[in-house]
């Protein structure tokens, strides 16, 4: 009896290891097209799905690849200027935030004042509430 709970554990198991590999290989799907779009040059880019079909290893037209998109992002388009600006700005949003919300914590915890239940309350509800789910109100208002 032992064994064969043994044994539908080891097939269980298997499965599920089974199952979770065919979905993150599909998960990685889209990864690997923006990889290989990076790759090409213009004129392939819609004409082969992932690279460029040739006689090379693989099948592959090895000599279709270009590093083009890169240098063109990083040299000519001044995208290590945005990068950096996008950084500073992130951690200056997150820092200010912990910030407020540390402060507005400690206050909430530690004074008491009238109204402090509701504004709890509030806090929580708006924490409960996912910030995607407003998304589609705000479009209708546009």
């Amino acid at each position: 009896m032992q064994s064969t709970n043994r044994l539908t554990g080891t097939l269980t198991t298997g499965a599920t290891y089974t199952a979770l590999v065919f979905f993150s290989l599909i998960t990685l799907i889209p990864f690997a097209w923006l990889i290989c779009g990076s790759l090409k040059r213009t004129e392939d880019f819609f004409a082969f799905t992932f690279l460029p079909l040739g006689d090379g290893l693989f099948g592959i037209a090895w000599e279709r690849l270009t590093l083009t998109s890169f240098t063109r992002v990083l040299f000519e388009l001044d995208f290590t200027n945005s990068i950096l600006n996008s950084f500073f700005l992130s951690g200056l949003t997150s820092l200010l935030a912990c910030l407020f919300a540390a402060m507005g914590g400690y206050a909430l915890a530690k004074f008491p004042f009238r109204g402090r239940t509701l504004c709890t309350n509030l806090v929580i509800a708006a924490l409960i509430v996912p910030g995607p789910l407003l998304l589609a109100s705000s479009y209708q208002l546009l």
